[in-house]
């Protein structure tokens, strides 16, 4: 009983240990010069860690965020039996710049909106390499791993940093957009523009709103295969319509996040390239930027 209890409360004495790592933490890049030469003012990183670093540091591993998602939403995916086993490894989930965590034209305080300058994938990943190297002071990592438009910023670091990770692990991801996903932004991208309550980023009421939940459902559908006559048997026209109507009215991405974001400029500089390097690319699945 008394053995039980001991180890009780250890376990207890470690739940607070554990919690604390898998908090929202920050970075501060100071003003971070992106590739078009425009300034990120302020910049902030955040991030989560997840397991524990060797002494050899040989065990961390980067992944990376999709589109307009979080590290909070990453947070199942890691431990026993999961994706990745925080166990094993020591896990830094980054948020990409623009994802409303990290510095965005919704959080920032001195380029706010319109003002925050445009970036691209390659930005976000040179964002996360100066967090590895001065928050962790790693110069090296087991593997780059990330889903949909993380799996297009694990590309980008093959590209910029080809020796910086053992394995490049991009999920549902690919080195450029495909022409649906061309399509599916530029037609999201026309719908803010042409709302009403756009008032050329001046707005009160977020015209990405309807946007969000009418394109939002066409990569789901597409991304679990479902054609258009199986897509009738599930959704009727007016449950569809309902949906809809109830979706556009939650709280959705600010517009000028999707603005300001990579989406028509979300190629990666491995486009034109052939991956030499066989062994590094460890699990490829054609994909696209799915929400």
């Amino acid at each position: 009983m008394k053995n039980i209890f001991l180890k009780t409360l250890f376990l207890t004495c470690l739940l607070p240990i554990v919690a604390a790592a898998q908090d929202q933490k920050y970075a501060s890049l100071g003003d971070f010069k992106l590739e078009s030469g425009e300034v990120i003012r302020d910049c902030q990183i955040g991030y989560r860690t997840f397991g524990t670093l060797n002494e050899e540091k040989s065990n961390a591993i980067l992944f990376t965020t999709w589109a307009s998602g979080t590290t909070e939403q990453l947070v199942s995916n890691f431990g026993p039996g999961k994706v990745v086993d925080s166990t094993k490894y020591f896990i830094v989930a980054i948020d990409a710049l623009g994802n409303g965590v990290s510095s965005s034209p919704s959080n920032s305080r001195l380029q706010p909106r319109m003002k925050f300058p445009k970036f691209t994938i390659r930005d976000m990943v040179n964002s996360q390499h100066e967090v590895l190297l001065k928050v962790f002071h790693l110069d090296h990592v087991k593997a780059v791993m990330g889903i949909s438009m993380g799996g297009m910023q694990t590309f980008q670091w093959v590209f910029s940093f080809p020796h910086f990770m053992d394995k490049a692990i991009p999920i549902v991801g690919s080195p450029r957009l495909a022409p649906y996903d061309l399509m599916l932004w530029r037609a999201q991208l026309d719908a803010i523009f042409e709302n009403r309550d756009w008032n050329n980023g001046n707005y009160a009421n977020n015209p990405a709103r309807a946007a969000d939940a009418e394109f939002g459902a066409l990569p789901l559908a597409v991304a679990h295969h479902i054609a258009p006559f199986e897509w009738m048997d599930v959704e009727r026209r007016c449950v569809i319509a309902l949906c809809l109507e109830d979706r556009s009215e939650q709280e959705r991405t600010p517009a000028d996040r999707h603005v300001r974001g990579p989406r028509e400029r979300a190629d990666t500089d491995c486009r034109e390239i052939r991956i030499g390097r066989g062994e590094v690319v460890e699990e490829v699945e054609r994909g696209h930027a799915a929400q």
